[in-house]
């Protein structure tokens, strides 16, 4: 989603949501703060890349120095992709002052996760510091779920095309906020966990 939003921008408008006037107001603002954009989306896909890896119980495993070095690029790619992305939604927001408030929302996330996870391995506290790096995945992948939600519900929501476009990030940050938790609560045992330490 990411990938094929940052080449639709090099080319021409084909249809399609949010609409033409997007396209040719932002293509236009990205035109103009092209190192901003391409810091934003290399270091959005680096992040995208490393996640599976990083999530893989296998290759942590058999490959704990490389596990290592990818988390520390893994949470570098993060920050500046938050940090970017804080800037644009500032910047050149289509959805206007919502969607800058939406983005700074997910800024704050993404920031206080990364220094969960950061705070937690260094504790060596690694089922808190595994929560906390899915959370800080799948908030920022909030991204690629608003595009489908935006794609997915286009024709039958009641707003304009810019309320739209901020609305259907709040609701994947939303969606993907509580696609975090069934992971965690399905996968991470932080239960006991928190009652291990109590004992102790």
């Amino acid at each position: 989603a990411i990938l094929g939003h940052w080449l639709d921008l090099r080319g021409e408008y084909h249809g399609g949501p949010p609409g033409k006037e997007w396209f040719a107001q932002q293509a236009q603002l990205y035109k103009e703060n092209n190192l901003l954009v391409n810091i934003h989306f290399i270091t959005a896909i680096i992040f995208m890349i490393i996640a599976p890896f990083q999530f893989s119980r296998k290759f942590r495993s058999n490959h704990i120095i490389f596990h290592r070095m990818m988390g520390r690029v893994f949470m570098l790619s993060s920050i500046l992709a938050s940090i970017s992305g804080l800037v644009m939604g500032i910047k050149m927001p289509f959805g206007e002052w919502l969607e800058t408030i939406y983005v700074s929302l997910l800024f704050l996330m993404a920031i206080y996760a990364s220094f969960m996870g950061m705070k937690y391995i260094l504790k060596r506290n690694i089922l808190f510091h595994q929560a906390w790096m899915i959370r800080l995945f799948c908030w920022s992948m909030s991204i690629v779920s608003m595009r489908l939600i935006l794609g997915g519900f286009y024709q039958i929501q009641p707003w304009n095309d810019r309320v739209w476009f901020a609305h259907s990030l709040f609701l994947g940050i939303l969606l993907n906020f509580i696609l975090a938790e069934i992971w965690i609560k399905v996968f991470i045992p932080l239960k006991s966990q928190k009652r291990d330490s109590a004992e102790s």
